[in-house]
């Protein structure tokens, strides 16, 4: 009994720990846009899961914030989303994003703010040697 007490103690608070997940993002691309930035870049979030593509608008002024897009998330499965092998990004004019992306990966957009410079997003799926 003596040694379980202690050991329940530090697992309670080493366990945590071993388990939390740091993600990491790396900026691929940013456009000047109004009112701020649009940056698209690749999140990795540790060896379990696959690499996924994300675009966020900051604010002028902001910085990239360590969390997932506010506009798009790409993610596929196995390896994950390879920025241009199996996707892209680009801001196109009219405040269009434009998506081309391979037909086994999954897109999800948001639209969390009026004030985002994207009036829509036009996603074109082709083959992934297309891309």
């Amino acid at each position: 009994m003596v040694v379980l007490i202690p050991a329940l103690f530090l697992g309670y608070f080493l366990v945590p720990t071993f388990f939390c997940v740091s993600c990491k993002n790396d900026v691929i691309s940013t456009y000047n846009v109004p009112n701020g930035k649009l940056v698209v870049f690749e999140r990795n979030c540790g060896a379990t899961s696959g690499y996924a593509i994300h675009a966020s608008f900051i604010e002028a002024g902001g910085v990239l914030p360590d969390e997932a897009g506010n506009i798009i998330r790409a993610w596929a499965r196995g390896v994950g989303v390879l920025y241009g092998k199996n996707l892209s990004i680009e801001y196109a004019a009219g405040h269009v994003l434009k998506v081309t992306a391979a037909k086994d990966v999954n897109i999800e957009t948001f639209f969390p703010e009026s004030k985002l410079p994207v009036s829509r997003v036009e996603i074109i799926r082709v083959d992934s040697e297309e891309v």
